[in-house]
């Protein structure tokens, strides 16, 4: 991404359903000029498939309350190839205030070839999560034995965000020497973060040997 709260260049791939990717192309080295100005110790190309040989349905579980569900399949529309997806994924982390990290992903895509030498793309995809986050501790607080290390200052620290992408890409090859190629897209994001890197207001949340507490400890900004 040209501008981003993490910074330039801030690659955000949360949009990205496993299930979709046919294959990873991976540049190392700097500048390459085919994918921008911000390539400058590598880039990553991902190519998603175009459909799936048989449709899946998935449900994991693991540790620290992650669980995850997808689906891929791809109907049958005449001519037109077609592949759609979707994820939903939750992670509360190991953190005494849970992470409740919880996202959700679609995508779609329509191939349609008319002639053995073109190829009409069209492919969208929506992401959309929140989450709270421990943020920054500091050591003195753990060191003291005052905080535990998966503990947090101010737990209402997190964020939203989401994303949308368009991309219509019309492809002409004449032969194996060459390849014609036409693209528009589009791509919308939002971003909120909600952090307290002063500790100014804080809401301590500590752990007792028997449960899990929340204490509060407020003042007022003025």
């Amino acid at each position: 991404m040209i501008s981003h709260a993490h910074g330039q260049g801030y690659a955000d791939l949360n949009f990205l359903i496993p299930e979709t990717v046919q294959r990873i192309e991976l540049y190392k080295g700097s500048y390459f000029a085919q994918y921008g100005d911000l390539a400058t110790a590598g880039a990553v190309n991902i190519v998603t498939k175009d459909n799936v040989a048989e449709n899946a349905v998935s449900a994991i579980g693991r540790y620290f309350n992650t669980t995850r569900y997808s689906v891929a399949a791809s109907l049958s529309l005449g001519p037109v190839k077609t592949l759609l997806a979707a994820e939903v994924y939750h992670f509360d982390g190991p953190f005494i205030s849970p992470n409740r990290y919880t996202w959700y992903n679609l995508f779609s895509k329509f191939i349609w070839e008319p002639t053995p030498e073109s190829k009409l793309m069209l492919w969208t995809s929506h992401y959309a999560g929140d989450w709270h986050g421990s943020g920054q501790i500091p050591h003195r607080e753990i060191y003291a034995g005052r905080l535990d290390r998966f503990g947090a200052i101010d737990p209402t620290e997190g964020g939203r965000t989401d994303r949308q992408n368009v991309n219509l890409i019309y492809s002409y090859t004449p032969n194996t020497q060459e390849t014609w190629l036409v693209q528009a897209y589009g791509s919308r994001y939002k971003l909120n973060l909600f952090n307290n890197f002063t500790f100014f207001t804080e809401t301590r949340c500590v752990e007792t040997a028997s449960t899990r507490m929340t204490s509060g400890i407020s003042s007022v900004a003025v």
